[in-house]
C-alpha cells in the first residue's frame, strides 16, 4: 500500500475535516491497480475513528436512481459518513446522477470516495464549484521496491523475479498471482495457463470476442495501432474496434496511436501463445511484412515481442 501513499494523505485530512483538504476523492485506474484493497483500507480507517462507512458497488446495483439511494440512504441521513462507491463506472448514469444530484445534498461533513477504471468525466475538475472539493487521483504502478516486498511476501526465490517483474510491469494484481505462481517454479519461470487466464478476464472479460482479441494481439506485437492498421485483419470492423479499444481503461493514446498496458500486452502474448501458436505467429509474419516500411521499425520499436519470436 505504500505506493497508495499520497491517496491515504488525502482521505485522512478529510476524515480529519482540515481545511485545504476535499470531501471527494476519486479514484481511477486499470484493473489490478488496487482500487477495491484501498476502498477497504478506507473503511477501515473510518470506522478506526468512529464514522460509519457505507460501501456499495456499481457493478451489484441496476442503473436505478431509486437503488443507489437505498443502498445509500445511511450515507445521506449520518452527517458524517463515509460513503465508499467502488465500480463507479459500471452503472449506466451513475457518476453523473452522483455529481449532479445526490452529493450536493449530502451534509459538508460527509467523505465521498468514488473508485473506477475509467478516468471521471471531465466536469469533475472543469467545474469550479467541484474543482474546489473534488480531488482527482490516477492509481499507478507498484514501485520496483514494492514489486519486491510482495514478492517477499510470497517467497518467491532469487531466480525467477526478474521474469516476474518483466511480466507483471508493476501492476498489483498480476505481482499477486505471479508471485504465487513463481513461489512454486522454475528458474526459467513463465506464467501458467492459470495466471493469465484469470488476469485476461479481469482485463479484458470473460468472453472477448476474436475481434477484440485480434486487435490486443496486433497493439501488443506492434507497440501501437492506429485504425488503418487494425483495418489490415479487421476489414470494415476495424473503426468499432479501434473506438472500443479507445474506451479501455488499460489503453493509453501516444502519437503514433494507442498502445496498451504492458501487462496486458504479455498476458496477450502468452495467450495466444498457448492457445493460437500458429495464429500467433502468422499474424506477427503479416505485421512486420506490413510495418517494414515503417521508419524506425525494429524490434526496440515493438511491442511485446517474445525472444521465442524473434
Amino acid at each position: 500500500m505504500a505506493h497508495h501513499y499520497g491517496e491515504l494523505a488525502s482521505f485522512t485530512a478529510a476524515l480529519r475535516g482540515e481545511p485545504d483538504a476535499a470531501p471527494v476523492l476519486y479514484l481511477h485506474g486499470m484493473a489490478g491497480t488496487g482500487k477495491t484493497t484501498l476502498l477497504h483500507r478506507f473503511a477501515d480507517e473510518a470506522r478506526r475513528t468512529g464514522r460509519a462507512a457505507v460501501r456499495v458497488s456499481g457493478a451489484c446495483l441496476r442503473p436505478s436512481r431509486r437503488d443507489f439511494a437505498r443502498a445509500v440512504r445511511h450515507a445521506a441521513d449520518v452527517p458524517d459518513a463515509v460513503l465508499l462507491v467502488d465500480d463507479v463506472d459500471r452503472a449506466a448514469g451513475l457518476e453523473t446522477w452522483l455529481r449532479e444530484g445526490f452529493l450536493p445534498g449530502v451534509s459538508h461533513r460527509a467523505v465521498t470516495v468514488l473508485a473506477g477504471r475509467r478516468a471521471p468525466h471531465p466536469m469533475w475538475t472543469a467545474d469550479p464549484g467541484w474543482a474546489s472539493c473534488a480531488r482527482v487521483r490516477r492509481l499507478g504502478r507498484a514501485t520496483r521496491e514494492e514489486a519486491h516486498r510482495i514478492m517477499d511476501a510470497h517467497a518467491v526465490p532469487p531466480a525467477p523475479r526478474p521474469r516476474v517483474l518483466a511480466f507483471c510491469a508493476g501492476n498489483v494484481l498480476a505481482l499477486h498471482l505471479a508471485s504465487a505462481d513463481a513461489a512454486r517454479g522454475p528458474v526459467d519461470w513463465r506464467p501458467s495457463a492459470g495466471v493469465t487466464a484469470a488476469l485476461l478476464a479481469r482485463f479484458v472479460g470473460t468472453s472477448p470476442s476474436a475481434r477484440c482479441l485480434t486487435a490486443l494481439r496486433m497493439c501488443a506485437l506492434a507497440g501501437t495501432v492506429t485504425e488503418d492498421l487494425l483495418r489490415t485483419e479487421l476489414g470494415p470492423h476495424a473503426a468499432e474496434m479501434f473506438r472500443r479499444l479507445r474506451e479501455r481503461s488499460f489503453t493509453s493514446r501516444e502519437p503514433a496511436g494507442l498502445a496498451i498496458d504492458p501487462v496486458v500486452a504479455h498476458v496477450v502474448v502468452e495467450e495466444a501463445l498457448r492457445h493460437d501458436r500458429d495464429g500467433f505467429l502468422a499474424l506477427h509474419a503479416r505485421l512486420d511484412a506490413h510495418l517494414r516500411h515503417r521508419p524506425f521499425w525494429g524490434a526496440e520499436s515493438r511491442g511485446v515481442v517474445p525472444e521465442r519470436l524473434r
